[in-house]
């Protein structure tokens, strides 16, 4: 059975000095609705005064054009150039008739002045100062944009309508929810992979039983008595001395250091990203400042072949419209904290309430996956958002005693190999992250060292590595792959 397509109407209000930046706007909707519209069964019709009113016996043409056109109309596109227009009954020109009725529906303007040059011989001096005016009017209120060319205004117009439509479609989904749903929107996401997961709480308890072993080995101190690891080899007591908690106490500021570190470097990047050209954002500060993208970029194994090809053939405007929804989101959550979290009474992954991630979309089909999203999430905001990287990801499997779910069965080419579980349920990984934090916390107390709880996932992350580190050969051996035996 066909899917049913829902249309947004895209008014487009402008004197008739306006001709090229029209035909962009028609190109770059057609173009939304081929790259993101099909996917989501969503179109943007384009209509103006000119293609889609019709004269009523009895109606003043403006009128005309507002109820047969702007009335239904989902978003206006207001643009000036030299010329603003003659008046009508209620404004000075149909352009600026338009543009006040669609602020006064509260719909959504993007409203343009060009500044690209004319000919002085074709400027009309009057017209030209009613456009200044106008313009002045609405600057104040930072209510629209301007370009000096039409390479400027196309760059410029794909991006916002991207932002415009992201708005609109959220928007809508929570209005189409049931009244129960939309006041608690589905679960942030699903795993793809097939992987049964377990309870929780059990999963839990092995952090909890192994952890001691794992304190001992990454920072090569043992609290009390005997440990048995879980490859059954023993460690004996040793003494708190002063060179241990000397050592644990550089460990953990060069942890600390760390964590500022990356955290700083990319929000000084990220915080200026409607500075930078959309390519120079993909290739220079996506691919170089992210360890995640850095790395499947550079690394040689095949199994990234297939993420070069992607990142490569990505549209660089939709690499920053899901940056700037990732930032959008992490700004969300710390304006709305769940109550649990905020008191820090997290019990399970339900309660970190991550369904923000999913309207407008965070995640890009083959380039943005759930761990490069958690890099940029994480760096915002160490202390509410974990890094799910594979090596943190492998050093879990080993902290909860080679539980499944963190891994999955691979095959490529008649090879059978283990890789870690790339799809794995963020809510479910940031619980983990929240019990090994407070066991760390627990831990550095007894040598009264003060954790810092705005840099809580830092912490479990650097543990996580650790771990991963002590057990590389282990990992080697089962990413390696092998043939397969029918």
């Amino acid at each position: 059975m066909p899917k049913e397509t829902k249309t947004f109407i895209l008014f487009l209000a402008c004197p008739t000095d306006i001709v090229e930046e029209k035909n962009i706007v028609r190109a770059l909707c057609a173009e939304w609705n081929r790259l993101q519209g099909e996917a989501k069964n969503v179109r943007i019709e384009v209509q103006d005064w000119e293609t889609h009113a019709y004269p009523i016996y009895g109606l003043h043409p403006q009128e005309a054009i507002n109820q047969q056109v702007l009335n239904h109309a989902d978003i206006v596109v207001g643009m000036f150039w030299t010329k603003f227009g003659f008046p009508t009954k209620t404004a000075g020109s149909a352009t600026e008739e338009e543009i006040l009725l669609s602020i006064k529906k509260q719909l959504p303007l993007m409203l343009y002045f060009s500044d690209k040059p004319i000919k002085p011989s074709l400027l009309n001096d009057e017209q030209n100062k009613k456009v200044t005016d106008f313009k002045n009017q609405h600057k104040a209120q930072n209510l629209y944009w301007t370009f000096s060319s039409e390479s400027e205004f196309k760059k410029m117009f794909r991006r916002h309508i991207s932002d415009v439509m992201n708005l609109i479609l959220s928007e809508s989904l929570v209005k189409e929810l049931p009244a129960d749903e939309a006041k608690h929107p589905p679960e942030e996401e699903i795993d793809n992979t097939g992987v049964e997961y377990g309870d929780p709480k059990d999963i839990q308890s092995l952090i909890e039983k192994n952890f001691k072993v794992y304190w001992s080995r990454v920072f090569n101190i043992i609290d009390e008595g005997e440990n048995i690891l879980p490859n059954g080899m023993k460690l004996s007591k040793a003494n708190k001395n002063k060179e241990e908690l000397k050592a644990l106490k550089q460990k953990i500021a060069e942890w600390e250091q760390r964590i500022k570190d990356y955290c700083e470097k990319l929000q000084v990047s990220f915080d200026r990203i409607k500075e930078y050209d959309q390519d120079e954002l993909k290739n220079q500060i996506f691919a170089e400042e992210l360890w995640t993208v850095h790395g499947a970029l550079k690394n040689p194994e095949r199994e990234l072949d297939r993420y070069r090809h992607s990142f490569e053939k990505a549209e660089a405007y939709l690499i920053r419209d899901t940056i700037e929804n990732i930032l959008n989101a992490v700004n969300t959550y710390k304006n709305n904290i769940p109550e649990k979290v905020s008191s820090g009474k997290e019990k399970s992954p339900d309660d970190f309430k991550y369904s923000i991630l999913v309207h407008p979309p965070t995640l890009l089909r083959g380039v943005i996956g759930k761990g490069i999203r958690s890099e940029i999430l994480h760096k915002y905001a160490p202390d509410l958002f974990t890094l799910m990287t594979r090596k943190s990801i492998w050093g879990l499997f080993y902290l909860t005693n080679e539980s499944r779910e963190f891994v999955v069965d691979d095959t490529y080419n008649g090879q059978f190999r283990t890789i870690h579980n790339y799809d794995y349920l963020y809510d479910h990984f940031t619980f983990y992250n929240h019990i090994i934090f407070k066991l760390l916390k627990t831990h550095l107390a007894k040598y009264k060292i003060v954790a810092n709880d705005k840099l809580k996932y830092g912490y479990a992350n650097l543990f996580l590595i650790e771990i991963e580190q002590l057990h590389k050969k282990d990992i080697d051996k089962l990413k390696k792959p092998h043939k397969v035996n029918v």
